[in-house]
C-alpha cells in the first residue's frame, strides 16, 4: 500500500443532506469508492474529524477505526445487506453464550451467571429463545429465532449492521452483540463476557503472551465499534 503523507492542513466538519461530513482544508472527504463521507449525526463526524486532525506527516489508515467502520458503511454494507445479516444471523445459530462447559464446575456456574441473562434478555426482548447446551458439538437452534433475527436485522440501517458485525465478529456472539447496541451491556462487561473462557484459563494456568494479545486486539475492536454505534442515532 503507497505511504499518503499529511497533505492538508484544518479539519472540520460541514452539515451534508440528512447528515454530516469532514472536511479537510474546505475539501468534502470522500471514500475509497468516492462517494461522499456522510454520517448520520454531528458527533459521529466530530469523532471522525478528532481522527483525521490527530494525523502526523503520515496518515496512518489503522488510527482512524471510526473513518473505517464509516466508509464500510457507505460503500460495502449498502450493496452487500442480504450477506451482512446472512452472516449476523449465523452467529446465534452456533452462539459462543449457548456452548457450556461441562467441567469444571466453576467455568460452568460463571458461564451460567453471566451469559444466561443476555440470553434472558434476548428470548424477553425479541422473543427469540436461544437452546443452550453442554460440550461443543453443533446444535441446531430454533428456526423461528433464526428468521426473527433475520427480520429485525434487515430493518435496521447500514451503519448499525456495520458496528453490529464488528462486535458480533469479536465476540462470537450475536446476542452479546445486541445486547451492547442496545445498552443493555455496557463495553467492558460486554469485552468481559465475550473473553470469559479464556479469563478463566488464564487464572488457573497464568497468561500466555500470544492469547493476551489476542484478546487485547479483540476488545480493542470491541470499544471502537462500541463507541462507533453509541454516535449513529440523533
Amino acid at each position: 500500500m503507497a505511504v499518503m503523507k499529511r497533505f492538508y492542513e484544518e479539519v472540520g466538519i460541514i452539515a451534508f443532506g440528512n447528515g454530516f461530513g469532514v472536511v479537510l482544508d474546505d475539501h468534502p472527504v470522500k471514500t475509497p469508492a468516492k462517494s461522499d463521507l456522510v454520517v448520520p449525526t454531528r458527533s459521529l463526524a466530530y469523532l471522525i474529524c478528532d481522527e483525521w486532525q490527530a494525523q502526523g506527516v503520515i496518515i496512518n489508515a489503522e488510527s482512524m477505526p471510526t473513518m473505517q467502520l464509516a466508509t464500510t458503511a457507505i460503500d460495502q454494507t449498502p450493496k452487500n445487506r442480504e450477506l451482512v445479516v446472512e452472516n449476523l444471523v449465523s452467529y446465534a445459530s452456533t452462539d459462543l453464550l449457548c456452548y457450556r462447559a461441562e467441567e469444571p464446575a466453576a467455568l460452568k456456574e460463571r458461564q451460567h451467571q453471566v451469559w444466561q441473562p443476555i440470553l434472558d434478555w434476548v428470548e424477553s426482548n425479541f422473543d427469540a429463545p436461544l437452546v443452550v447446551t453442554s460440550g461443543i458439538m453443533p446444535m441446531e437452534q430454533p428456526q423461528s429465532s433464526m428468521g426473527i433475527f433475520n427480520k429485525i436485522l434487515s430493518q435496521r440501517d447500514d451503519f448499525f449492521l456495520t458496528g453490529l458485525s464488528v462486535v458480533t465478529a469479536s465476540c462470537g456472539s450475536l446476542a452479546l452483540a445486541l445486547a451492547l447496541a442496545e445498552d443493555e451491556v455496557d463495553v467492558e462487561s460486554c469485552i468481559a463476557a465475550s473473553q470469559l473462557d479464556e479469563i478463566f484459563q488464564i487464572e488457573q494456568w497464568g497468561e500466555d503472551e500470544d492469547v493476551t494479545a489476542r484478546l487485547a486486539g479483540l476488545a480493542h475492536e470491541i470499544r471502537n465499534a462500541a463507541r462507533f454505534l453509541g454516535l449513529i442515532d440523533p
